[in-house]
């Protein structure tokens, strides 16, 4: 709490908010990937795995989270550098 204090009497009430477009920049790509690679991923694996939902959904969520991952991952170390440099 004493944290907050010091930022909004350092920097006003806006400085809560600093670095926030940098995260939303990474998250909005992110989601987007993961939500449109794990339809993907699904429907690729719908014919192996017609038997077993649970697993299927399983190993297509992973796939759609690695990929999001690995792929939005400049924009994770873009983010961390320019937290840094604050």
């Amino acid at each position: 709490f004493q944290r907050g204090v010091d930022i909004v009497g350092r920097e006003g009430i806006f400085g809560l908010w600093r670095g926030n477009l940098a995260v939303i920049l990474q998250v909005m790509p992110y989601a987007g990937l993961q939500f449109m690679t794990f339809d993907q991923y699904q429907q690729a694996l719908e014919p192996h795995c017609a038997s077993h939902p649970y697993l299927m959904r399983f190993v297509a969520g992973a796939a759609a989270g690695a990929t999001a991952t690995t792929l939005t991952y400049p924009l994770d170390l873009l983010r961390t550098q320019m937290a840094i440099s604050m």
